[in-house]
């Protein structure tokens, strides 16, 4: 059986660039806004990561980064030229909302995949993301002539990217003027052991994705904004 794994980036060090609340939120929440519009025209596949067979993932009024930097699918002949098709064209929207080239965006972003055939009974993340993290492993970014220092220049760019349907500017914002900030850092023990059973994969890619949510809608009742949150 085939398939198609892909990673984005270079997302640590674009966070690394973030010095502000709105730069570190607009970094996280274009990654995750690329990987979504790129998954969204694949949802007829079936994925391994992410957990997508819930339609409120895709909304457009979101305001958290849920979609993370890798994902499999199972992949059919033509899938790989499809891919590429559909990464230029999220790719020239993202130019078009950010007020930049094709080009810049080309240049700046690290976006990689690989098509294997794995045999049968094979667990696609234990195989597939080595490759993966070797390709990560051979990309350099040129700060000076990125798109994301220009980013950082014109607020302006960052409301034209941030408006889909629901305007989250304000929310951005108020994130300047609020003297506090929570910090939660959570991470799980063996999940490699977890991730051996083919069969527990959606369930955590599930279950990630609903706390996300859930948990962002608690920061939004209380008066908060969630600026970076990790997927799988």
């Amino acid at each position: 059986m085939n398939y198609i794994a892909l990673t984005i980036g270079p997302i640590y060090k674009t966070l690394q660039n973030a010095k502000k609340p709105k730069e570190l939120f607009t970094a996280s929440y274009l990654f995750s806004y690329i990987m979504k519009k790129i998954i969204e025209q694949l949802k007829q596949k079936e994925f391994v990561i992410p957990y997508i067979k819930d339609e409120e993932i895709f909304r457009e009024d979101s305001d958290v980064g849920l979609f993370h930097d890798r994902f499999i699918f199972q992949a059919q002949d033509g899938d790989l030229k499809r891919l590429q098709e559909i990464i230029d064209s999220v790719l020239e929207d993202v130019a078009k909302r950010l007020g930049s080239t094709l080009e810049e965006i080309k240049d700046y972003m690290q976006i990689n995949y690989v098509e294997k055939e794995l045999a049968n009974g094979a667990n696609p993340i234990i195989e597939l993301i080595p490759y993966l993290d070797t390709k990560e492993l051979f990309f350099q970014v040129a700060y000076k002539n990125s798109f994301i220092q220009k980013l950082k220049k014109d607020d302006s760019k960052k409301d034209n990217f941030l408006t889909e349907g629901k305007n989250i500017v304000d929310d951005l914002k108020r994130l300047s003027h609020n003297g506090y900030y929570c910090i939660v850092h959570a991470d799980g023990d063996r999940m490699s052991e977890v991730l051996k059973n083919k069969d527990e994969i959606e369930s955590v890619s599930k279950a990630l994705f609903a706390f996300c949510m859930s948990s962002s809608k608690s920061i939004k009742e209380y008066g908060g904004q969630t600026i970076f949150a990790g997927g799988d």
